[in-house]
C-alpha cells in the first residue's frame, strides 16, 4: 500500500471540502455553526478513541466527515469575506496601504488601516496621484481614496480580493515587510545585472530572468506562444524542477564543504523560503518550496517521505491559505503533473534489472521516461483544454528532449545569474547568448510545425477525465501490483483516444470542401482541398472562438478585406498570427507593418473557383454546382453575368442602405444573421425576392466532396 495512505486520503477529502466551499458558499451563520460542530465532533472522537470506546476505523470515518465539514465551512467564510458586495458599489473608501507590487499595467496594494479590512490586497489599474511629490514605487505607504469593483477568481488566486480605481493623497517610505523588501530588491538587483550582462540579446536576458527569477514580463507574446504550442510553459514557471536543481545544488555544495546534514538542511530550508519570495511566490513555486522543505525536514529528522504525501501537504497548506488558488492554472497544472509522477509505476519492475546488461537498464530508463511523460500529458490535458482550448501533440516528445537539454540550460542560466554582478568577458556572454538563442530557434521551429497543436473534441476530453478519475482511484486504493497494470492500460486508452481524434479531424479536412460563417457573418472559414482559409471583414472582426469551435489552430491563408492602418490593428493581427500560425496573409493595406515575409496583396489571393472582390465580397464556386456569395460591409455592386444560388450576409452589410445594390437578381437562398429583422436591408430582401427562401445564418450548411470524379 502507499506510504501514509490514510493521510493522503484525508488530505484529498480536506482539499475537496475547500474547493467545494469556493463553488457553493454557505451563509455566514451556517458556516460558523459548521465549524463549531465539526471541530467539536473531531475532539469527541479523539477522546472516545483514546478511551477505546470506538475503534480506529470508526475514528477515521468520523475524522473524514469532520474534516470535510470544517474546511468546507472555513472555505465558505474565506470566500464570503472576499466577495464584492452591493454596498461597495460607487462608494469611495479612505485607506492606508502598502504598495507591494507595481508594473506598467497595475499596482497591488495591501491595506494596513482605514475603512477596509486590514490585510486584504487590492489591484488598481491606472492609480493616479494628486501631485508629483507622491511616489508610487514598491513598499511606499500611501494614503488612498479608492472605489472597488469585483475581480475574477483567477485573480483572487493571486491573493487579490478586489479591483480598484482611485488616487493617492500622500506617500512615505514603509519600514515594514523587511523580508519581502529584501526579496524584491534582490530580484531587482539580479534583474538589472542580467540586463547589463546580456544587453545585446533581449531573448537571453528575458529568458534567464523568467527561468531563475520568475520575472516573465519581458518575454514576448510570440515566444510565450511557442512554449504554449509545445505544451512546455512549465519550464519558464519556477516550479519543482527549478527548486530541485537550485536548492539541491546548494545542498551538495554545502556537503562538499563538510557541513553536517542537519545544519545543511536548515540552511537549504531558509534559502528555499527566500528563493520562493525572490521568484514571486507563484502557486507553482510555493508548492515546490513546501515539497522541498518536507524533503529536507526528512533529512533533518531522519525520516523518509514519499512524493504523494508531500504534494498533499503542499496542496493543503496552499488551499488553506487561499482557497481561490484552485482557480490558478499554474496551481492545477503543477499539482496534476506532480501527482502523475507520484503514481507512475516502473514499466519493467517484474524483471531483475540488477543482473541485466547495461543496455537493458538504459532501455528501462528510457521506457520509464516515455511512460511518465505520457501520463503527465494525460493528466494536464483537460486543464489545458479548459484554459486554452488546445492540446499539443508534440508535448511528450518535447518533454523527453527537455529532460536532457533543460538541466544544462538551467545550470548555464543559474551560473549567469550568480556571476552577473561581477561581470564577465564579452566573449563568454556571447557564448551563453548563442546557446540560449539556439535553444529558442529549436523551440520556434518545432512550434511552427503545422498540426503540432490541435483543438481536441469534447468527447475526447470527457474520456480523458474519466481515465484520470480511474487512475486516482487506483493510486489511492489499490495495491502497487494492480495499480501498475491498470494505470498502464489507462495510458494506452488515452493514446488511442488522441490518435482517433487526430485521424478524424484529418479525414474530415481532406475529404470535404466546407464553408462556415460566424454568428454575425463577419468571418468565413473555408476548408478547401485540405487547406484552411480564414476570411474576415477587418481586424476588429477576428473571431478566435469561432476558429477554436471548428478545431482550427493552423491556417494556410488569412484574408483581411479592410484594415485600419494603426498600431492597434498591427498588434491584433500579430497576436492572431502568434496563436494560429498562418502561412500567408492577404491584405489590401500597404502601410501595415507586420514584419512577416508572408504578407501579400489581396489581389494575389488566387485559389481555384474562389474570388475576393474588393467591390462586392467573396464569391466561392464549387465543382459540383454550388455558388456561395458572401456580402460584407463594403459591398458595392455585383457582376450581373454570374449566377448565384446562395447569398450570405454579414450583419454589417445592413448598416448602410446602399449596400442592397450589390445583391444579385436571381438567388435561391438568402442567409441572414439574427437580430436584423427590422432593418431596411432585410425588408428589401423580403419584398424584392418573394420567390427566394430566407434562412437564418445558423441554418447555413455546405459540405461537398473534395475530389469529384468526372
Amino acid at each position: 500500500m502507499l506510504k501514509n495512505r490514510y493521510w493522503v486520503q484525508m488530505s484529498i477529502i480536506l482539499i475537496f471540502g475547500i474547493v467545494l466551499g469556493t463553488f457553493l458558499t454557505m451563509p455566514l451563520n451556517v458556516s460558523v455553526i459548521g465549524l463549531s460542530i465539526s471541530g467539536f465532533s473531531f475532539i469527541i472522537s479523539i477522546f472516545l478513541t483514546i478511551n477505546k470506546k470506538v475503534n480506529l476505523r470508526t475514528f477515521f470515518c468520523i475524522s473524514v466527515a469532520s474534516v470535510f465539514v470544517f474546511f468546507y465551512s472555513y472555505s465558505s467564510i474565506y470566500c464570503k469575506n472576499r466577495t464584492f458586495l452591493e454596498e461597495y458599489q460607487d462608494k469611495e473608501f479612505n485607506v492606508v496601504g502598502i504598495i507591494i507590487d507595481r508594473t506598467q499595467k497595475y499596482t497591488d496594494i495591501e491595506i494596513s488601516s482605514g475603512e477596509l479590512r486590514k490585510g486584504i490586497k487590492i489591484r488598481s489599474y491606472g492609480l493616479e496621484k494628486i501631485n508629483d511629490d507622491i511616489s508610487l514605487d514598491e513598499f511606499q505607504l500611501c494614503e488612498l481614496k479608492l472605489t472597488l469593483s469585483n475581480c475574477p477568481n483567477y485573480i483572487k488566486a493571486e491573493g487579490i480580493s478586489f479591483y480598484a480605481q482611485g488616487y493617492a493623497l500622500s506617500s512615505e517610505k514603509c519600514n515594514k515587510k523587511l523580508l519581502l523588501k529584501s526579496a524584491f530588491y534582490t530580484r531587482e538587483y539580479f534583474s538589472s545585472s542580467i540586463d547589463s550582462m546580456f544587453s545585446s540579446s533581449d531573448v537571453t536576458s528575458s529568458f534567464i530572468k523568467a527561468l531563475i527569477l520568475g520575472e516573465k514580463s519581458d518575454l514576448s507574446d510570440e515566444l510565450y506562444s511557442y512554449y504554449g504550442r509545445l505544451g512546455i510553459t512549465h519550464i519558464i514557471a519556477v516550479s519543482g524542477l527549478h527548486f530541485t536543481i537550485i536548492v539541491m545544488t546548494l545542498f551538495n555544495v554545502l556537503c562538499r564543504l563538510g557541513i553536517k546534514q542537519k545544519p545543511r538542511s536548515i540552511i537549504c530550508i531558509l534559502f528555499a523560503i527566500f528563493y520562493c519570495l525572490v521568484s514571486g511566490a507563484s502557486p507553482s513555486s510555493v508548492r515546490a518550496m513546501i515539497m522541498i522543505i518536507v524533503y529536507l525536514m526528512g533529512k533533518f529528522l531522519l525520516y523518509k517521505t514519499d512524493t504523494l504525501s508531500s504534494i498533499c501537504i503542499a496542496a493543503t497548506i496552499i488551499l488553506t491559505l487561499n482557497p481561490f488558488s484552485f482557480y490558478s492554472v499554474s496551481f492545477v497544472l503543477s499539482f496534476l503533473a506532480t501527482f502523475a509522477i507520484s503514481i507512475s509505476p516502473e514499466l519493467f519492475e517484474i524483471f531483475d534489472l540488477y543482473h541485466k546488461p547495461k543496455i537493458i537498464k538504459k532501455l528501462n530508463r528510457i521506457s520509464q521516461s516515455v511512460f511518465i511523460t505520457l501520463i503527465i500529458t494525460m493528466f494536464i490535458a483537460p486543464t489545458l483544454y479548459s484554459r486554452f482550448q488546445t492540446f499539443s501533440l508534440i508535448t511528450p516528445v518535447a518533454n523527453l528532449v527537455l529532460s536532457i537539454i533543460f538541466p544544462i540550460i538551467m545550470y548555464i542560466s543559474l551560473f549567469s545569474v550568480i556571476i552577473s554582478p561581477f561581470g564577465i568577458s564579452e566573449i563568454f556572454s556571447k557564448v551563453i547568448s548563442k546557446i540560449i538563442e539556439l535553444f529558442h530557434v529549436l523551440i520556434e521551429k518545432a512550434a511552427s510545425i503545422k498540426g503540432v497543436s490541435i483543438v481536441p473534441q469534447k468527447q475526447l476530453i470527457s474520456i480523458v477525465v474519466i481515465i484520470i478519475v480511474f487512475c486516482v482511484i487506483f493510486a489511492l486504493f489499490f495495491k502497487k501490483k494492480h495499480r501498475s497494470f491498470l494505470i498502464k492500460i489507462s495510458v494506452l486508452v488515452f493514446i488511442i483516444s488522441v490518435l482517433f481524434s487526430v485521424v478524424t479531424n484529418i479525414y474530415v479536412l481532406n475529404k470535404y470542401n466546407q464553408i462556415f460563417f460566424s454568428d454575425d457573418g463577419s468571418s468565413a472559414l473555408l476548408f478547401r482541398e485540405g487547406e484552411i482559409i480564414y476570411i474576415t471583414e477587418n481586424e476588429d472582426k477576428i473571431d478566435k472562438e469561432f476558429l477554436l469551435n471548428h478545431n482550427v489552430l493552423d491556417i494556410d491563408s488569412f484574408v483581411i478585406k479592410n484594415i485600419n492602418d494603426s498600431k492597434t490593428a498591427n498588434k491584433k493581427i500579430n497576436n492572431f498570427f502568434i496563436q494560429f500560425m498562418f502561412d500567408k496573409i492577404y491584405t489590401n493595406s500597404t502601410d501595415l507593418n507586420l514584419n512577416k515575409s508572408n504578407v501579400l496583396s489581396i489581389e494575389d489571393f488566387n485559389y481555384p473557383e474562389t474570388k475576393i472582390n474588393e467591390k462586392y465580397g467573396i464569391d466561392i464556386i464549387f465543382k459540383d454546382g454550388d455558388n456561395v456569395l458572401w456580402l460584407g460591409n463594403n459591398s458595392r455592386g455585383f457582376n450581373e453575368n454570374e449566377s448565384v444560388k446562395k447569398v450570405v450576409f454579414s450583419k454589417s452589410f445592413f448598416d448602410k442602405k446602399e449596400n442592397v445594390i450589390s445583391i444579385p437578381d436571381n438567388v435561391d437562398e438568402f442567409y441572414i444573421p439574427q437580430g436584423i429583422e427590422n432593418s431596411y436591408g432585410f425588408k428589401f430582401v423580403k419584398n424584392n425576392y418573394p420567390n427566394s427562401k430566407i434562412y437564418f445564418l445558423d441554418d447555413f450548411s455546405h459540405k461537398t466532396k473534395s475530389k469529384v470524379i468526372d
